[in-house]
Parts: C-alpha cells; sequence; structure tokens
C-alpha cells in the first residue's frame, strides 16, 4: 500500500524525486531537468524549504511528488507527479489530501494550482479531486506549452474519487 510522508529535512531525497519526475513528465512542469540537474546542494536545501513537501511510498520506493506553499493570495499546490507504475491507484488523490490538509491546518480557505492547456489528463484528474476551473488563464511559455490556468479547491470541500 502506498503510503504518503512529509519530507522534513530529506532535500536529498526530494531532489531524487524531483529529478525523475522531470525525466518522466516533462511536459508536465514549469522548470526542465537539463536546469534542476545543475542545481547545487544549497539550492536543493533551499527549495526544500520553499514548500511544505509530501512524498508518496511504495515500499521503500518514492512513486509520487507534491509541494504545497502559500502565495500572495492563497495556498498553492506545486510539483505535482505521480510515478507511471501506480498512477490511477489513488496516489494523486493522497498526495493531493496531504496538501489541503496541510493548508487547512494553516487556516487556507482554498488550495490552487495551476495545469497547462495541454495537460488534460492532469485537468481531469484534478477535476475528480473537486478542483474547479477558475478561468483565469496566463501566459506560460515553455517548450510548446503557451497557457496555463488556475484551478481552486475549497478547503472545506473534500477531493472525491480517484
Amino acid at each position: 500500500m502506498v503510503q504518503v510522508g512529509r519530507v522534513i529535512d530529506d532535500w536529498a531525497r526530494l531532489r531524487d524525486v524531483r529529478l525523475r519526475a522531470l525525466a518522466e513528465s516533462p511536459e508536465a512542469f514549469g522548470s526542465t531537468l537539463a536546469r534542476e540537474q545543475l542545481y547545487t546542494d544549497e539550492q536543493w536545501r533551499s527549495w526544500q524549504q520553499s514548500a511544505a513537501w509530501f512524498i508518496a511510498f511504495d515500499g521503500e520506493r518514492p512513486v509520487g511528488l507534491v509541494g504545497g506553499r502559500h502565495d500572495p493570495v492563497e495556498w498553492l499546490l506545486i510539483a505535482m507527479w505521480v510515478a507511471p507504475e501506480v498512477r490511477g491507484q489513488g496516489v494523486g488523490k493522497r498526495l493531493v489530501d496531504a496538501v489541503v490538509a496541510e493548508a487547512a491546518r494553516r487556516g487556507a480557505s482554498a488550495v490552487a494550482l495551476h495545469v497547462t492547456d495541454r495537460n488534460l489528463v492532469a485537468r481531469k484528474a484534478y477535476e475528480r479531486f473537486g478542483f474547479v476551473a477558475s478561468g483565469e488563464w496566463e501566459s506560460f511559455t515553455r517548450e510548446g506549452i503557451h497557457r496555463r490556468e488556475r484551478m481552486r479547491l475549497p478547503v472545506t470541500g473534500s477531493t472525491t474519487n480517484q
């Protein structure tokens, strides 16, 4: 059974999972594998401290990652990734639930995220979890990706179905 745990001080494990995510799903992120492979240990430590991070584990093997942080307006879910071998097994829901619980603990009323116009699989998953498209689009230019939309989930709402 896959378990989700909070990353407190293990920046190296966080780095390893993030680099795997960037290698496996490059189109899903605002950064690139080439860029983040150049990060120093100090940059990874800083990245780890920039958000509340959660990793999903299948036994000892990391199979998912997500972060949550407060942006100027609301809590923001970032860097979501689930390994292909465990997709469709509820791992994404557990990761989202971890961020929503942390946001609620810190008094947030909603959690938002950005999804690119080309990532239809992620959009459908977020909709299943209860996120609603806001209609707030912004330019986002990276290797064929041109726009992303903000989606929101009230913290008092629940993520449903997987």
